[in-house]
């Protein structure tokens, strides 16, 4: 009907028998290597390999864990004080967010912030990060500081 279709194509090999010998397992492994190809870019390949699958692994615990965080109180804001280099005064600060786990210690935000995303959790901690920077300002205030502008860096943690 003259309509004009663009398809793309990820492909995940898994090899036999070097990465198994059992094909649900091979198809697994294929499996794993194609969401790699997809997550790269699209429109390529990926072999498996036990580095692709430990990586895998690593990033389902990091998501699982992080799904916690908030309940569990494992997340924290650092303030980076502004600084008005004409008065040498604080002018504002800006919130960073961090991530410390019992098991996985401390979790760098170029880490944790795209499986947040990924996972559909980013806007939860955004609205987190919100209230208690506001709530720290506050707190400031209320112990006789001056008003100081609270920076938050929302590019990440706005789900449009």
């Amino acid at each position: 009907n003259d309509q004009e279709a663009h398809v793309g194509l990820s492909i995940g090999i898994a090899l036999y028998p070097n990465d198994t010998i059992k094909a649900q397992t091979l198809i697994k492994y294929a499996d794993t290597a194609m969401y790699n190809a997809k997550h790269e870019g699209k429109n390529t390949f990926r072999f498996f390999s036990a580095e692709l699958d430990r990586h895998v692994k690593k990033k389902q615990e990091i998501a699982v864990l992080l799904r916690k965080a908030i309940e569990k109180d494992e997340l924290t804001l650092h303030y980076q004080p502004i600084i008005d280099v004409r008065t040498n005064k604080i002018k504002g600060a800006e919130a960073l967010l961090r991530w410390h786990n019992e098991k996985l210690g401390d979790v760098r935000p170029d880490i944790f912030i795209p499986i947040a995303e990924e996972i559909g959790i980013i806007s939860a901690m955004g609205d987190w990060v919100l209230l208690q920077a506001c709530q720290q300002n506050k707190c400031w205030q209320q112990q006789g500081y001056s008003y100081i502008v609270m920076s938050v860096n929302m590019l990440s943690l706005i789900h449009i």
